[in-house]
This record gives structure tokens, C-alpha cells and sequence, in this order.
């Protein structure tokens, strides 16, 4: 993921496989500013200085504009294989925290009305089933909100699964074959 800074074009930031990288000269030089394997990042839809990001298994935030990331537990799910993060404008301090197994398969949904200060459970696999329908989220797992509505989820590995009640049950889209 890359994200550019909504009002100084030569701020960006990037995740990668070896951290988080921010540049303030439009990509002249750029700066480690949090090690590890960066599975996604997202901003703050109204406050850019508030960045998340996640690793496999761990949930980052930042306060300063990415200049500093810490590592946030407080409902975030423990022994993940896969984490991915999405936001809404509808709701900018809304984070829903999608989370695999350690053998890649659906372990839950999680929501913080906190900006990712603390996460609650909304859904497992004991709740609402396999929405995964494999263990092949270690690299196709995807998460996605309404822009308008902070209720309105779209998950996917195999197939595309949609909530309309902020994850507490899911309706399935598609078939992949």
C-alpha cells in the first residue's frame, strides 16, 4: 500500500515486507519508520497524522504522522497468521480489524470506535462460520468498508462476503469457481 499525504503531495508513506517508509521530498529519499513485515496500512480518514498499520500478527499506530509507530494490544487478537485493517469516513474513528488462524483460516472481526486505542470482538468463526472457505489467507485476505456507511463490510479470500450489521452476520456474493 502506498498512501499520499491529502494535503502535501511530498509526504508519502509505504508499507512493504521490511517495514513502513515515509518520505517528505516526493520519494528523493525515504526513512524506515517501523520494521517488520507491513501487511497493510491506512490513515485516518480526517486526521493524516493518525496512521495504522498491521504486521502478520501485531496492530501499530501513529500519532505524529508516521514518525513513530507502538504497538496497540488491547483486544487485538493474539497468535494471528494474517491481519488486515480497513476505515471509513462515514465513521473516521472506526478500525475493523479482519484476523486469520494460524493455519490461515477465519479466527474473527474486530471493531474499535477508538481510533485502535482497544478493539471488541464483533464475529468468529463460532459466530458466523467459515466466511474464509480455506486457509489461503496468508495472501489473498481482503477487508472492506463502506465509504458511507460504517456497517457495510466486505470480506474475501475464496469468495466475496458482505455484512450489512457491522459484521455480525455475513451473506455470500459469489462462488470462485
Amino acid at each position: 500500500d502506498i498512501y499520499i499525504h491529502p494535503s502535501n503531495s511530498n509526504i508519502l508513506w509505504v508499507a512493504t515486507s521490511s517495514g513502513v517508509y515515509k518520505t517528505t521530498d516526493a520519494g528523493v529519499t525515504w526513512t524506515n519508520k517501523l520494521s517488520g513485515n507491513i501487511k497493510d496500512i491506512k490513515l485516518h480518514p480526517t486526521i493524516p497524522d493518525i496512521i495504522y498499520a498491521v504486521t502478520p500478527s501485531a496492530f501499530y499506530r501513529s500519532l505524529d504522522g508516521g514518525e513513530s509507530f507502538f504497538q496497540l494490544t488491547n483486544g487485538v487478537p493474539s497468535g494471528s497468521s494474517r491481519l488486515v485493517i480497513d476505515v471509513t469516513p462515514d465513521s473516521p474513528n472506526v478500525v475493523y480489524l479482519l484476523a486469520a488462524e494460524s493455519d490461515a483460516s477465519f479466527k474473527g472481526l474486530y471493531k474499535s470506535s477508538n481510533a485502535g486505542s482497544s478493539f471488541s470482538t464483533v464475529s468468529t468463526f463460532a459466530t458466523v462460520g467459515d466466511i474464509f472457505e480455506s486457509s489461503q489467507a496468508w495472501f489473498d485476505m481482503a477487508l472492506g468498508v463502506s465509504d458511507t456507511n460504517e456497517n457495510e463490510i466486505y470480506t474475501g479470500v475464496l469468495n466475496v462476503w458482505k455484512s450489512t450489521n457491522g459484521g455480525f452476520t455475513f451473506d455470500k456474493l459469489n462462488n470462485w469457481n
